[in-house]
């Protein structure tokens, strides 16, 4: 049995939205786009990712923008990862889905540029077909062969704080919302 899993046929697309747009406004673009995800994005970098039920729970602000309530939304988690990932990395996954208020995906970026969304509830089915392999890992006297690759978060940026998962454990990502804020720190 594999201890990968490909998530290239899950990743779905998103709709962009501005920071400047009203909740209305948003509301309705998110509709109008045929697709459940949308990242927010300022200058072409992303904020968040959101659903239309993160924008129902500000109903009764219908004029506010998304910039006033952008510290009220999901944290962004992001990875690099665009086609196979470990058992390990979906480990993780889990465990940075489960913050609140839960995201409803990871964001794919590469380059600086969005690839796409992973949505929960996949992370959530591959885990749970994952499950059966957990015990069949290979164990050194120590612990695991491999050393797992590490999560980041941005500190200069406020709450709520983005997350991402590179690729490659050896490299130190920068922040994906703001890349003036230089280097992420080890979550």
């Amino acid at each position: 049995m594999s201890t990968t899993f490909d998530i290239t046929k899950d990743v779905v697309s998103f709709a962009v939205l501005p920071p400047s747009a009203t909740i209305a406004e948003a509301s309705a673009m998110l509709r109008g786009s045929g697709t459940p995800y949308a990242v927010i994005c300022d200058a072409g970098q992303p904020q968040t990712l959101v659903q239309e039920r993160h924008l129902v729970a500000f109903a009764g602000d219908v004029a506010r923008t998304l910039a006033e309530v952008l510290s009220l939304l999901p944290p962004l988690l992001v990875t690099d990862q665009e086609r196979e990932i470990t058992l390990a990395d979906l480990k993780e996954f889990a465990r940075l889905l489960q913050l609140t208020p839960q995201p409803p995906g990871l964001l794919i970026c590469s380059n600086r540029q969005i690839r796409g969304v992973i949505p929960r509830g996949v992370v959530a089915s591959a885990l749970s077909s994952a499950l059966p392999l957990i015990g069949q890992l290979p164990r050194r006297l120590y612990g695991e062969i491999a050393v797992p690759a590490h999560t980041y978060i941005c500190r200069k940026c406020p709450v709520p704080q983005p997350r991402r998962r590179p690729r490659s454990g050896d490299e130190v990502p920068e922040c994906p919302r703001n890349w003036l804020h230089g280097p992420m720190e080890v979550e």
